[in-house]
């Protein structure tokens, strides 16, 4: 019976967490962008990158782009800090922001390197939103590893406040992410 409360409570308060974090965007959808037609939505890995070679690219080169809607960009986690307090965070930097692109791997075939501020998926994914500016492009937070903290950061108004200011501390361009996306497994 312990088990299942805790389970029920995890996804209570998952579902609080993405009532809060998710609410930004609502009005999103409510000004037209979901006009009542299906949605295809593409998962991209960031890890898709090392040994399955699969780069923002391939999204365009194989014709996905024309066909989807959204673009789930997995994931960003949600855990303690050094200080302990539970926050939104990037899993791998280097994916995310930092890696360099060649001009055989880039979206717009154009060499991708310092002293560029911003690297990585998240530029490709940038160039790719103003390729096609209808694909809405989407965080998801969580996982099947990543998500144990989710009823920590929900647990009171003030930890739902750290995490939300966590999400844009994370140097996600307001203008590049339609919303976030909560996974919990």
């Amino acid at each position: 019976m312990k088990v299942f409360k805790r389970f029920l409570q995890s996804i209570i308060a998952a579902s609080l967490l993405a009532s809060f974090i998710l609410a930004p965007a609502l009005p999103v959808a409510a000004h037209g962008d979901d006009d009542g037609q299906k949605q295809v939505v593409g998962y991209f890995i960031q890890w898709g990158i090392y040994g399955r070679n699969y780069l923002v690219k391939n999204i365009v080169d194989s014709g996905s782009a024309d066909k989807l809607t959204v673009i789930n960009y997995a994931f960003g986690n949600v855990a303690p800090n050094d200080s302990g307090q539970v926050v939104c965070k990037l899993t791998d930097e280097w994916a995310d922001y930092q890696k360099p692109w060649e001009p055989s791997q880039s979206v717009d075939g154009n060499l991708v390197t310092w002293p560029n501020p911003i690297l990585g998926n998240f530029q490709q994914l940038k160039l790719l939103k103003g390729l096609y500016p209808n694909i809405r492009v989407v965080i998801t937070l969580g996982g099947w590893t990543l998500s144990k903290y989710f009823s920590d950061a929900a647990l009171t108004p003030e930890s739902r406040a750290r995490h939300d200011r966590s999400v844009m501390g994370m140097g996600l361009d307001p203008r590049q992410w339609t919303s976030l996306a909560v996974c919990r497994h």
